[in-house]
């Protein structure tokens, strides 16, 4: 068997996997400006989704430059 091909497909995977959860917590946080008021609790999910989402996009671009 040829290894390339499961490698390609880990690459792949590593790359896949942070832009989704970084899409994933750009929804929930646009949900969460349309439906709430601005109180201590939202800021708390909020800045705690806006980290997540960060993370998300480092880990994507690091993956993009340093795996493939």
């Amino acid at each position: 068997m040829d290894i390339s091909i499961f490698l390609s497909i880990a690459k792949l995977e590593f790359l896949v996997y942070p832009l989704l959860y970084t899409f994933n917590s750009h929804i929930i946080i646009i949900n969460l400006i349309n439906n709430h008021r601005f109180s201590a609790h939202f800021f708390f999910k909020y800045t705690q989704l806006l980290l997540k989402f960060t993370v998300g996009i480092f880990l994507s671009l690091f993956y993009f430059f340093c795996v493939s």
